[in-house]
């Protein structure tokens, strides 16, 4: 199986602002790996990792499995000090790579293997897609914005001199339907927005499976975290709410856990949330910047009766719930 240019590409981007050039020839010769090309010294910064895997279709007789190796230093390691400007232009740059693999339709595997995924390889009209946040450096508390893919480049006026793909909020979209123009959005709804992307940013929306893959990240890095109570400290949780019958248009609230209040033995006991909000839901159109992760805001206090507890779950609930809307969504486009 031969890598598509797009992969090729980001891969180089984000390797050749990690390593220097000496370290990238290292990292071929630590993986048995033979370049086509001698780097050169005065080589442009802007080309070398380009130069180094631009060629690998050609001369590796296995290119995903060459690649894998090659990723695997840079995929597998704990980033230290992931809050400082280094360690997430790090983050940021695993989170690249792994949506151009899954756009290819490949999943990375820890230790360095690429498995093929049976996801779509583009983004489809009217379909349910989610925009990746993370709330704190650590990537422990995602939060995963709803939106309907509406098109490409919407105003035949726009000027801009790149595409940008458009995403409506769900709630707008359920409540007035599709948003066919960056000038028709309500003049009166505080709720209706479009997120406007690039392709380069594109890495940040995923489906229903890659965001079951991204929680199940999150589950494994704030299990040291948890305690052995129903709700931890600081640490987001979830309510989920249909907007149809058939059960794909996924409304997600995220709701961060504050504490646990035990009143007088005659009234039942609550378990507080703050629930967590995008910062631009009020905005009529929202450029995304690629990587950014802390545009969000503490929204209204929540109480949950101990009774309704079990509706808000956490990573590993949301994940499952998400693997059966694709079931759900694959079974609904084979009938």
């Amino acid at each position: 199986m031969k890598l598509s240019n797009s992969v090729v590409a980001a891969v180089s981007r984000e390797l050749e602002v990690h390593y220097s050039n000496s370290e990238l020839q290292d990292l071929l010769a630590e993986a048995r790996l033979v370049a086509a090309h001698r780097l050169s010294s005065d080589a442009p910064d802007t080309r070398r990792g380009q130069v180094l895997l631009k060629d690998i279709n050609d001369w590796a007789l296995d290119p995903v499995a060459v690649l894998g190796k090659i990723l695997a230093p840079y995929m597998d390691p704990e980033v230290p000090n992931p809050h400082t400007e280094v360690g997430m232009l790090w983050l940021n740059g695993r989170d690249r790579i792994i949506g151009e693999l899954e756009a290819c339709g490949l999943d990375y595997v820890s230790g360095g293997a690429l498995l093929k995924n049976n996801r779509p390889k583009r983004i489809e009209v009217s379909q349910l897609y989610f925009m990746v946040w993370y709330e704190d450096s650590l990537r422990l508390n995602l939060y995963p914005e709803p939106l309907i893919f509406v098109g490409r480049n919407l105003d035949s006026d726009d000027r801009r001199s790149h595409d940008v793909w458009c995403f409506q909020d769900l709630d707008s979209y359920s409540e007035f339907g599709v948003y066919n123009s960056l000038s028709k959005l309500p003049e009166r709804s505080p709720a209706g927005f479009l997120t406007c992307l690039q392709y380069d940013d594109l890495f940040q929306v995923v489906d229903y499976t890659g965001l079951a893959k991204r929680l199940l990240n999150s589950a494994e890095r704030r299990s040291q975290y948890e305690s052995l109570s129903p709700f931890s400290r600081d640490l987001l949780y979830y309510r989920i709410h249909y907007h149809d019958s058939a059960q794909l248009l996924l409304s997600i609230q995220s709701l961060k856990f504050v504490d646990f209040m035990q009143p007088p033995a005659s009234t039942e006991a609550v378990f507080r949330f703050r629930e967590i909000r995008s910062l631009h839901e009020s905005s009529y159109e929202y450029e995304a910047e690629g990587g950014a992760s802390f545009d969000l805001k503490d929204g209204q206090l929540v109480e949950v009766h101990r009774r309704d507890a079990a509706s808000v779950i956490d990573c590993r609930g949301l994940a499952a719930e998400l693997e059966r809307c694709a079931a759900r969504q694959t079974g609904t486009q084979t009938t």
